[in-house]
């Protein structure tokens, strides 16, 4: 691609006169307490996070930085200089763990855990869950050995935003785009690199959705489906991605205000889309940590690591991937997030439930998985084993950190830019089968997730006669969904007369309760950089606990608005509760 050749320069500077060093930044991470590497053996505990950031260029840092306000009042971190524009960190739910020879993964909040042996490995490596490419590694030492308290790292994703993410590019991406050899034959409607972006386009799209929604599927009773048309074949306005219809696109031509805010940029923010055509270590180091120019690009990273230390960027230079390699064959208007269901027998249980079917010794029970969520890969867990029965399927693979269900023919498709997009399989066909000595009363369990929600199925041996008579399908009534399991305070709504209220100004109280039987972790995540609190915006609350908040207006505006704090509580087992306390301000002269 030609950002990676407008680099070649650049990078050989670097090596020969800085040798591309990021000082603490470099390998071992930024910030967040270092502990004493282990003198034994046993457990070690990490929770990981990404964080997605953009580098601008240098053409564009000075209008960026120009509407720093209004992108920081949309919830993004902005360098002085407009040289990076940071997003909320969100947790690496899936991501391989590799260290010592063992192989695992993160569960959907990002954690896991390794056994540390006495003079053994140092570090580990963590590998994205699409693009196994991608990779960085941690020190062993940014670990806890005290499982409440797990050493907390976030894995900086640096990208070039909207170029290089969509598979046909515009000019102001300089051409960068996938050829036409890549798409299948016919599935173009128009050779080449394609223009967007005409007014009358930008203003339909600026009016649209500003929410990590699909805006071109179908809708069945297990959930979503990507509208690739009549034919079923890709168009080229499906393959490209929807990433300059953000709130501003109607207002600029300036490509990353128009792709903040945007369906791509949204699914970013969710953890979906960072991974794309991401920047390598080198070009991180490069282009910021080791900039002598960039320093205010470096005082934002500094601030944003805090506590939790940043590891060194993706390690691997050429991991280029667009928006149809990294969903399979779908770009971001296809994706629903966490659009998972498990039919089986046309009784449905969607995501975050759970389902019991019951079997004789010998018997086949046939079950349907929906995917329709980010990567296309159903990560699935045998959490009980006492049949022990079979589960078989052709999308079924031992992937790198454990069974995978693949939604994409053909299953060992990998993300290779050079490779043509393969065909997605948005429900996927399996076989349970228990063995004939299967003792009556025994139970095998899995656990279907994806994009950090999951669906449990328990197959359950009953006795039955030598000939028995076909099962009654299971109840064609849904399980009730799951009690929250959080709550939190009332919607908060205020008044400031501007010249008279005090600024900040109280205005009101988050309280949030956990009322589940296991901890939580909370994230807040505040829509107006006009609403602060005065407490963490990441916290874990044990069961029955609770955190009380303080909410003030910072008077960054001297207009009336609303808006909402957004409470996030997730569990061990996969649980997930969303919240929203919305905050009314009537603001006057």
């Amino acid at each position: 691609m030609l950002r990676k050749s407008a680099l070649l320069l650049v990078l050989l500077g670097c090596t020969i006169y800085l040798g591309c060093q990021g000082g603490d930044f470099q390998q071992t991470g930024v910030g967040g307490p270092l502990n004493p590497p282990p003198t034994v053996s046993g457990p070690l505990f990490g929770r990981v996070f990404v964080q997605p950031m953009i580098l601008v260029d240098e053409a564009d840092q000075a209008e960026v930085a120009a509407s720093r306000g209004q992108l920081e009042a949309l919830g993004y971190r902005v360098a002085t200089d407009g040289s990076v524009i940071a997003y909320q960190q969100s947790p690496a739910g899936y991501w391989t763990v590799e260290f010592g020879g063992q192989t695992s993964r993160t569960d959907p909040g990002g954690n896991f855990t390794i056994n540390a042996v006495d003079g053994g490995p140092s570090e580990g490596i963590l590998r994205h869950p699409s693009d196994q490419r991608l990779f960085t590694k941690f020190a062993i030492n940014r670990l806890s050995s005290d499982a409440q308290r797990p050493g907390e790292m976030a894995i900086p994703l640096p990208f070039p935003g909207p170029c290089g993410m969509t598979a046909l590019e515009d000019a102001t991406c300089s051409g960068i785009g996938a050829p036409p050899e890549l798409f299948p034959a016919g599935a173009i409607d128009g050779p080449g690199v394609a223009p967007r972006g005409a007014p009358e386009q930008k203003k339909e799209m600026a009016e649209g959705k500003f929410r990590a929604e699909p805006t071109d599927v179908t809708t069945g009773p297990r959930g979503t489906y990507a509208d690739f048309g009549a034919d079923g074949r890709a168009k080229a306005s499906d393959i490209r991605c929807e990433d300059k219809n953000g709130p501003l696109s109607a207002v600029t031509s300036n490509k990353y205000l128009a792709y903040l805010g945007s369906t791509c940029d949204e699914y970013v923010k969710v953890g979906c889309c960072p991974n794309e055509n991401a920047f390598s270590d080198i070009e991180y180091n490069t282009l910021l940590l080791a900039n002598p120019g960039a320093t205010a690009g470096r005082a934002l990273i500094s601030e944003l690591a805090g506590q939790r230390a940043f590891l060194s960027g993706p390690l691997n230079p050429t991991s280029e991937l667009d928006c149809p390699h990294n969903h399979k064959g779908r770009s971001c208007q296809h994706v629903k997030i966490g659009d998972l269901s498990v039919d089986i027998g046309g009784s449905i249980t969607f995501a975050n439930g759970e389902t019991t079917v019951e079997l004789c010794p010998g018997q086949s029970i046939e079950l349907v998985v929906h995917n329709n969520g980010c990567f296309g890969t159903t990560f699935v867990d045998k959490t009980r084993e006492e049949i022990p029965g079979v589960l078989t399927s052709e999308g079924l693979v031992n992937g790198p950190g454990g069974l995978e269900l693949r939604h994409f023919n053909p299953t060992s498709f990998g993300p290779d830019p050079g490779a043509p997009y393969p065909t997605y399989v948005t429900d996927r066909s399996l076989t349970f089968t228990a063995p004939p000595q299967a003792r009556p009363g025994s139970i095998d369990s899995y656990r279907f997730a994806v994009d950090a929600r999951s669906v449990t199925v328990n197959f359950v041996v009953i006795a039955c006669e030598e000939n028995p008579p076909p099962p009654p399908p299971p109840s064609q009534t849904p399980p009730p969904p799951p009690p929250p399991l959080i709550r939190v305070s009332p919607d908060i709504s205020s008044s400031h007369q501007v010249g008279v209220s005090p600024c900040p100004q109280l205005i009101g109280s988050l309280a949030i309760g956990n009322d589940s039987d296991r901890p939580v972790d909370i994230t807040i995540t505040i829509l107006n950089g006009a609403i602060e609190t005065d407490g963490p915006l990441t916290l874990q609350l044990p069961p029955g606990g609770a955190a009380l908040q303080d909410v003030f207006f910072n008077c960054a505006t001297q207009s009336s608005f609303q808006t909402a704090i957004r409470v996030t509580a997730t569990d061990s087992g996969g649980g997930r509760t969303e919240l929203d306390v919305k905050v009314s301000m009537t603001i006057t002269p």
